[in-house]
C-alpha cells in the first residue's frame, strides 16, 4: 500500500511474503552466474514452503516501511515481525496510519561531502572554513549539478562587502592539491545565492563522499576566468591573473 506522509515524501507499507535478499550478486563470470542461479532455484523451491509456515503461525510476517523517494540502499525506515495473518493486517494498517500522521521520519538521504573555501577575510564566519553539503540522493550518483544545487541553496556562508567578488570551485582540498576546476561562482552582497557557470558537463559524476574546495580569485572577470579554466581544464596552473606567469 502506497500512502502520503504530510511533508509530501510517499511511503509503501507491505507484508514482505518472502523477506530474502539474494546474498549472491549475478556476474559475468560463469562460477559467480551458477552460484546466483541455484540461489534463485533454492528461493523457488521453499516458497511454498515458508508461505505456508507463516500462514500457520510457526514462523512470523516481515513488514517495512520504505521511502519511496530515497535511493535503494536506504529506503528503508522501519523493518518488523509479526506472527499471524490477521495481526500483520491489523499492524500494516497502523503503519499507515502513523505514516499519514507523520510519526515515521524520512529514511536517511543524500550524500554527503565537504566543501572547504579559502580563508579569506571579509568580515564573515572565517574562522569556519569547512562544511558538509548534503547533496540530493534522487540519482544513483552525485553529480555536478547536484553539487552546485545544493551550494547554490544551502544559504550563504560567506558574507561579501564591496563589489561581487569570483571563487572556483574545485575537486579536493588544500592539503590534497589544486584539482580540476568544476564552476565558477560569483558571490554578492545584496543576493543570498551565487551566480553559478558550470565549467565542465553538469551531468559529471562526483565522489559520493568527495572534498571540494572554492578557491578566491578575489574581483576577476567571469569571463576572463572561464576562459583560463577551458585553456586548463584539468586545473594544473593557478587562476588567479596576479598569479600568472
Amino acid at each position: 500500500m502506497i500512502v502520503s506522509a504530510p511533508h509530501g515524501r510517499s511511503y509503501a507499507v507491505r507484508r514482505r511474503w518472502l523477506p530474502w535478499r539474494q546474498r549472491i550478486p549475478v556476474d559475468t563470470i560463469l562460477f559467480v552466474t551458477v552460484l546466483a542461479a541455484v540461489e534463485l532455484v533454492l528461493r523457488v523451491a521453499l516458497a511454498p514452503v515458508a508461505v505456508l509456515l507463516r500462514l500457520l503461525r510457526v514462523l512470523p510476517w516481515e513488514l517495512e516501511v520504505r521511502d519511496l523517494g530515497a535511493r535503494h540502499e536506504a529506503a528503508v525506515v522501519s523493518r518488523e515481525r509479526v506472527r499471524g495473518w490477521a495481526a500483520s493486517q491489523q499492524r500494516v494498517r497502523e503503519l499507515v496510519r502513523e505514516v499519514q500522521h507523520q510519526s515515521v521520519a524520512p529514511a536517511p538521504s543524500g550524500f554527503a561531502v565537504v566543501l572547504t573555501r579559502d580563508p579569506v577575510s571579509m568580515g564573515d564566519d572565517a574562522h569556519d572554513n569547512s562544511r558538509v553539503l548534503v547533496l540530493d540522493d534522487r540519482t544513483a550518483h552525485p553529480t555536478v549539478a547536484t553539487l552546485v544545487t545544493a551550494i547554490s541553496t544551502g544559504g550563504r556562508w560567506m558574507s561579501v562587502q564591496g563589489p561581487p567578488t569570483t571563487w572556483v570551485l574545485r575537486e579536493g582540498d588544500v592539503r590534497r592539491g589544486r584539482g580540476r576546476p568544476l564552476a565558477v561562482l560569483v558571490l554578492h552582497r545584496d543576493r543570498p545565492a551565487p551566480d553559478v557557470h558550470p565549467v565542465v558537463d553538469t551531468s559529471f559524476r562526483v565522489a559520493r563522499d568527495g572534498r571540494f574546495h572554492l578557491e578566491h580569485l578575489g574581483i576577476q572577470d567571469v569571463g576572463r576566468t572561464i576562459e583560463m579554466v577551458r585553456r586548463d581544464p584539468n586545473g594544473r596552473r593557478p587562476l588567479h591573473e596576479d598569479r600568472q606567469g
